[in-house]
């Protein structure tokens, strides 16, 4: 059922994800990933406050980047700059230097601060994050999706249609 609402999430079908990931929650409430997940979906469709719970909820079980990450991209998202800025700072406290590039980015990219979000991007790619093959098809990259330099480094790693 994760999986399932993962996918849906990705193709933007977020009330089928919805659904998918509260069912997989109820069977398995322990799971941090699957509480990400519907804070993921929450955010997009503009319900904050249940995204930040699901997300705190997450971090209650399992402390983890991405929670916070996703954190710091709910409160971009609702144009909380100061409180976005404090979850990059935790982020890059929680990990070593140089993981989660690609999420510091999202956030970025959601600040409208493209530059930043763009450079981190490159970043991750001559890192190769692992989320990096997801930039085509992720939500949290829509702000940014249609801008030349995003769409070069799109086709520089092979991801152009």
């Amino acid at each position: 059922l994760k999986r399932l609402g993962r996918m849906l999430y990705c193709m933007g079908h977020y009330a089928n994800a919805f659904d998918y990931l509260t069912d997989a929650n109820e069977m398995e409430p322990s799971d941090y990933e699957t509480l990400i997940l519907l804070g993921a979906v929450m955010a997009e469709v503009g319900d904050y406050t249940s995204a930040l719970d699901a997300l705190q909820r997450s971090l209650n079980i399992e402390h983890n980047a991405d929670a916070i990450a996703m954190i710091g991209y709910v409160y971009a998202l609702k144009g909380k700059r100061t409180r976005a800025a404090q979850m990059i700072k935790e982020l890059k406290l929680a990990t070593r230097s140089h993981e989660h590039l690609i999420k510091i980015a999202q956030i970025y990219a959601v600040l409208a601060e493209t530059d930043t979000a763009l450079r981190l991007l490159e970043q991750a790619i001559e890192r190769r994050e692992a989320d990096v093959t997801a930039i085509t098809f992720d939500p949290r990259w829509k702000k940014i999706r249609d801008e030349p330099r995003f769409q070069a480094l799109v086709k520089g790693i092979g991801l152009s249609k």
